[in-house]
C-alpha cells in the first residue's frame, strides 16, 4: 500500500524554488499605507463632494513616519507649506491605517472605500459624505478642482441642471 516516490533532487529543488517565488510575489504587494505615502514630487489634492470648492486647492503629503503636511499652490503653481491657517493650528498631523481599512487622519476616522496609484476614495461616516484624494505631480498641467468650479459659474448655460426645463413644459 505504500507508494514509492521517485522524485529526483533537482525536481525537489525546482519545486522549492517555485514555491518560494510564489510566496515572495504574493507577499510583496503594496499596502494601503504605501498608496498614501507620497513620492518626492507627488501631492494628494483633496476634493470633498459636499464642500466642493471650499477646499480650494489644498494638497497633502503623507510620510512613512505617520505624519502629513498641508500645502497650497501660489500663482506660479509652486507648492507652499500650509500647516497653519491664521488662528487654526494643525499641531497634531498624524495618520495611520488600521487592518480593517480605517484611515485615522488627524482627528478624523474615514473608511477607505477604494484606492489605486492615482485616486483614493474615503467615506466620512459621521457626516455621510465622500472625500476624494487625487494624486497631483509637481509640474503637472492638470487643472485643479477650482478651475472647473469657476468654469461652471462663468458658463452656466453649458451646464443645465437636470430636469430644469423638461418638467416645466
Amino acid at each position: 500500500m505504500f507508494i514509492k516516490w521517485n522524485i529526483g533532487k533537482k525536481k525537489i529543488n525546482k519545486f522549492i524554488l517555485v514555491l518560494f517565488y510564489i510566496i515572495l510575489v504574493g507577499c510583496s504587494g503594496k499596502t494601503k499605507e504605501d498608496y498614501l505615502i507620497n513620492g518626492k514630487d507627488d501631492y494628494w489634492e483633496e476634493y470633498d463632494e459636499i464642500q466642493s470648492g471650499k477646499m480650494g486647492q489644498i494638497y497633502y503629503k503623507f510620510y512613512s513616519n505617520g505624519t502629513y503636511d498641508r500645502y497650497r499652490t501660489n500663482l506660479n503653481n509652486e507648492y507652499i507649506l500650509f500647516n497653519d491657517d491664521g488662528d487654526l493650528l494643525s499641531e497634531r498631523r498624524t495618520w495611520s491605517v488600521s487592518e480593517d481599512s480605517i484611515l485615522k487622519w488627524g482627528e478624523h476616522r474615514l473608511d477607505i472605500v477604494d484606492y489605486n496609484d492615482n485616486t483614493i476614495i474615503l467615506y466620512l461616516n459621521r457626516q455621510r459624505r465622500y472625500i476624494f484624494l487625487f494624486k497631483e505631480k509637481k509640474g503637472s498641467n492638470r487643472k485643479g478642482s477650482q478651475y472647473y468650479i469657476d468654469k461652471r459659474k462663468e458658463y452656466p448655460e453649458k451646464y443645465p441642471e437636470p430636469y430644469s426645463s423638461v418638467n416645466n413644459q
